[in-house]
């Protein structure tokens, strides 16, 4: 019996896939991504601080061409890596 996932054997992936999708997270029905943080818009709002917000072209976890324009929609300074 597997107590916990060794990420590097085939048990351990499924039992830390098994793991991941009982707890339910909630999906973006658009772009099918995990959605990390809820009310991103009115989270992104309440920064009051520069910001550093770095992109990957080929990230699969973060539609980042959704985040960057509502960054750029935000009167914060931002300086942004892409």
């Amino acid at each position: 019996m597997i107590v916990s996932g060794d990420p590097f054997t085939q048990e351990g992936y499924q039992w830390n896939q098994k793991k991941f999708v009982d707890e339910h997270h909630d999906f973006d029905e658009e772009t099918g991504l995990m959605i990390y943080v809820h009310d991103f818009r009115e989270t992104l709002k309440k920064i009051q601080c520069p910001v550093l917000a770095i992109f990957g072209e080929k990230d699969a976890n973060v539609d980042w061409r959704k985040t960057l324009a509502l960054i750029e929609r935000r009167s914060v300074p931002i300086r942004m890596i892409i």
